[in-house]
């Protein structure tokens, strides 16, 4: 293109005509917008530009030619199919699982003489610090 133009358009599911709120529209990999409750988009197209990606989680990304004299697109959208995941049982011992002896527990100092089974839990160094849960009996 040798000229700058604004593009813009909608955003839509190409099997229900539903707008997409919030697709990515993507520029040369460096600029780019998102369309709005609407689905509606625009974008300033500097000259020399010649391509579009719209992309929106669960759908087919699309790589669209630019043509300066239809600034206007109707984008629609295919949803990708859905990948149901596979869970298979093992015999493995679980990573990160630990025993800890109810005695142990009780030999930890207590607070306002009360027991707090997560501050306790939390003094073992082997556990990670982020997120940690706790299961009574076996």
């Amino acid at each position: 293109m040798g000229q700058s133009i604004t593009c813009n358009g909608y955003v839509r599911d190409s099997l229900s005509g539903e707008v997409l709120i919030v697709a990515n529209i993507v520029l040369n990999k460096n600029m780019g917008t998102v369309s709005n409750k609407y689905g509606f988009f625009s974008i300033h197209v500097p000259a020399g530009s010649t391509r579009l990606q719209v992309s929106f989680a669960g759908y087919r990304p699309k790589n669209l030619p630019l043509n300066p004299r239809e600034p206007f697109l109707q984008v629609l959208l295919s949803p990708t199919e859905l990948q149901t995941p596979v869970v298979t049982p093992s015999s493995q011992k679980v990573i990160g699982l630990i025993d800890i002896p109810i005695e142990r527990l009780k030999a930890i100092p207590m607070a306002f003489g009360k027991t707090d089974i997560m501050k306790s839990v939390a003094l073992f160094p082997v556990l990670p610090s982020f997120s940690y849960s706790v299961k009574f009996g076996k």
